[in-house]
């Protein structure tokens, strides 16, 4: 299950300068991140088998659209999979040093 208080202290500890909760439900958690001075989407699902993430640069999306299962099926975006949380933190954070 998700913990949104320990994503957000994993994305802190990470290097990300602020995080902001914008949705949770059982199946993902939204979050508004700032790295580097930008501002960032992620979006953590929880999969039948692995953990997924898709980051945004929220510039790309109107806020009306911030939610989980909207960002499901916008093309824009980055996708990552991992089996657990941190090794998934860490492939944002590889695909934020790719877009920056």
């Amino acid at each position: 299950m998700l913990n949104p208080e320990d994503i957000k202290n994993m994305l802190i500890s990470k290097g990300f300068q602020k995080v902001y909760v914008v949705e949770k439900d059982p199946q993902c958690i939204l979050f508004l991140c700032v790295y580097n001075d930008r501002n960032y989407l992620i979006a953590f699902y929880q999969g039948d088998i692995a953990m997924y993430s898709k980051l945004l640069d929220s510039a790309n999306i109107s806020s009306l659209y911030w939610k989980c299962e909207y960002l499901k099926y916008i093309p824009n975006g980055l996708y990552t999979f991992a089996q657990n949380i941190e090794s998934l933190i860490d492939k944002v954070l590889q695909k934020i040093k790719l877009i920056q």
